[in-house]
């Protein structure tokens, strides 16, 4: 379905002709906030796993956050999003500061 989607929003962009330009920027408006959802669906698995991890190995470190995020050994969908407080113990997205 989703590759549909996106197909058929290309199709159009491109099927628009030059003159139709308030027609072609309304579907642009439209399909790109429907093309972010995959990438903050991932930003939101990877703060999951992270946080998950942080606590896990501050159970086995007595109560310590690492220093870095490298120290969990993690897979991440964008290993470079992320800024870490080892202070604290937290971590939030660049992009997604909200998350």
């Amino acid at each position: 379905m989703k590759s549909y989607v996106l197909f058929l929003s290309l199709l159009l962009l491109n099927g628009i002709p030059m003159g139709c330009s308030k027609a072609r920027e309304e579907l642009e408006e439209t399909v790109e906030p429907v093309m972010v959802i995959p990438e903050r669906t991932k930003v939101k698995v990877d703060l999951i796993s992270i946080r998950q991890a942080i606590e896990f190995y501050k159970i086995d470190h007595e109560g310590n956050p690492p220093q870095s995020l490298k120290e969990l050994k993690l897979t991440l969908y964008y290993p470079d999003e992320y800024e870490y407080d080892p202070g604290s113990g937290k971590v939030k997205s660049k992009n997604y500061p909200s998350m």
